[in-house]
């Protein structure tokens, strides 16, 4: 098997595509404590997207940041 490698960049948030496979729903008071914990730290955790550009692991933080208006964000890409 082959060792993945991993690289960050900075990529425009509409161009990255949400996994709509994604079988978890997030409650109102999640939605809420991550907007608290966005606006207080900022992205702690980068995006992780695939070479398609569709968001594999950060789909609540990708919504939440489109919601916000935020144009650009750190993804780590494999």
């Amino acid at each position: 098997m082959d060792k993945i490698t991993w690289k960050s960049e900075r990529r425009k948030l509409k161009d990255l595509k949400g996994f709509e496979g994604n079988p978890r729903k997030a409650s109102e008071k999640e939605v809420e404590d991550l907007t608290r914990s966005i606006d207080r730290f900022d992205l702690a955790d980068p995006l992780v997207i695939n070479t398609d550009g569709e968001v594999i692991g950060g789909n609540f933080r990708l919504s939440i940041l489109q919601g916000k208006g935020i144009e650009e964000g750190d993804s780590g890409n494999i």
